[in-house]
């Protein structure tokens, strides 16, 4: 299994899986992360304080980047789709462990880059793409591949609020 599958290949460097936001952005769902963890940033609190320090008449109240992915996770069931969700959360991570054919996976290591704010109303869409995909190689762990996914999260204007890229290690014992 050292070489890498058609359609692995295929896939790199492309957006292989879309997910489009089942809900809107909505200041009540961030409000209770916010409340969770306890963070009075009041940015995403206070819409007086939100417009001085963004320095814009217009501005809301924003949702905290924590939040991003979260705006992606589909509901377990709707009326319109009915029971089942189209994609998994992180979809190509599971496509790409069963076309190699690696039972196990873990997530080795995950950054953040975030680009224009999120803000109540927003509707967030996750393209999935394969960065890349290591050779074979063996560890503790048993014999597998790296691979890299960036999760690229946009809003319905199609700007850009943030880039998540996460490194697995996918393996058979």
């Amino acid at each position: 299994m050292s070489e890498l599958p058609q359609q692995i290949q295929d896939w790199l460097g492309k957006v292989v899986v879309i997910d489009e936001a089942e809900v809107a952005v909505e200041r009540g769902l961030f409000e209770n992360f916010c409340s969770a963890v306890e963070d009075g940033n009041p940015l995403y609190w206070d819409e007086q304080q939100a417009r001085e320090l963004l320095g814009d008449d217009t501005a809301t109240v924003l949702s905290p980047p924590g939040m991003l992915s979260a705006y992606n996770r589909p509901h377990p069931w709707n009326p319109e789709r009915g029971d089942k969700p189209k994609n998994r959360p992180l979809e190509l991570h599971f496509r790409v462990k069963d076309t190699l054919e690696l039972p196990r996976g873990i997530v080795a290591n995950q950054s953040y880059e975030f680009g224009v704010p999120v803000q109540p109303g927003d509707r967030i869409r996750a393209e999935q793409s394969l960065r890349e995909v290591s050779e074979e190689k063996t560890n503790k762990l048993g014999t597998g591949r790296n691979w890299t996914i960036d999760v690229t999260y946009k809003n319905q204007r199609d700007e850009v609020v943030g880039i998540e890229s996460v490194s697995f290690f996918g393996y058979d014992r």
